[in-house]
């Protein structure tokens, strides 16, 4: 489980402020919130990739910040906004480093259950004909598949994901979310920042919102309506 205490960023301004809560596990959350409020702030500071301010971020009572990198890529798997790509590694290539929190060298030989994991993940993400594929060839959606079934191999009790369905089709999107959903429900907390607020509640077994340097729970249409400045009727909160 995820305890914040206290927990307080800032750039310029303040971005968290004195923020406390608790997050389960093996549920899908998902963070909520306009743009500039913090949801990737938020998300960094669950990685570890941020060290808060002010307080403390923990999983199973342990900072996440001071965990070894290498333990911590153990843990958690990150699909960011933006991820740093060699455009002429093959898909293959590019999955394989998922691995590499595990292996001494880079090119180490699959084991047999890394090939089967593998094979499972590139099946259900529909990437198995991509495999000999350049990233470069790709076009945004297949890229962005990729990046998550690299986190996916990466094989974490805890999945975080920046926009993971973004540059997707509404189908693909739906099949993303809804394989997101099952699992959490085999026992993985995952934690999505998302946009579409009907996919999100449709999907999420629980909201969070960012506003005004708070996290808060965001699972009434009030609050919803509240956040993002709609009306309590609005066709996007039905």
């Amino acid at each position: 489980m995820y305890t914040l205490e206290k927990v307080s960023y800032s750039f310029e301004k303040p971005v968290l402020d004195n923020v406390s809560l608790e997050i389960p596990d093996s549920k899908l959350i998902g963070i909520l919130g306009p743009n500039g409020s913090g949801k990737t702030t938020l998300l960094r500071l669950l990685s570890g990739f941020y060290r808060a301010e002010q307080g403390s971020v923990l999983l199973n009572g342990q900072n996440v910040a001071e965990t070894r990198p290498r333990l911590r890529a153990r843990q958690i798997a990150v699909v960011t906004q933006i991820s740093v790509l060699n455009p002429q590694f093959t898909v293959r290539e590019m999955l394989a480093l998922g691995r590499a929190p595990y292996r001494r060298w880079f090119w180490q030989r699959q084991t047999a259950a890394e090939q089967a994991l593998l094979e499972k993940i590139t099946v259900d993400l529909k990437l198995s004909e991509f495999l000999p594929r350049r990233l470069k060839t790709l076009s945004g959606g297949e890229l962005q598949r990729t990046v998550i079934a690299r986190a996916l191999i990466q094989d974490t009790p805890i999945l975080l994901l920046d926009e993971p369905v973004n540059h997707l089709d509404i189908h693909q999107q739906i099949e993303i979310l809804r394989y997101l959903q099952n699992l959490a429900a085999t026992g993985r907390t995952v934690i999505a920042i998302l946009h579409d607020l009907r996919l999100a509640r449709k999907f999420c077994d629980s909201l969070l919102a960012v506003e005004n340097g708070k996290v808060i729970p965001a699972d009434t249409t009030e609050i919803l309506a509240r956040v993002f400045d709609l009306p309590e009727d609005s066709e996007f909160l039905q």
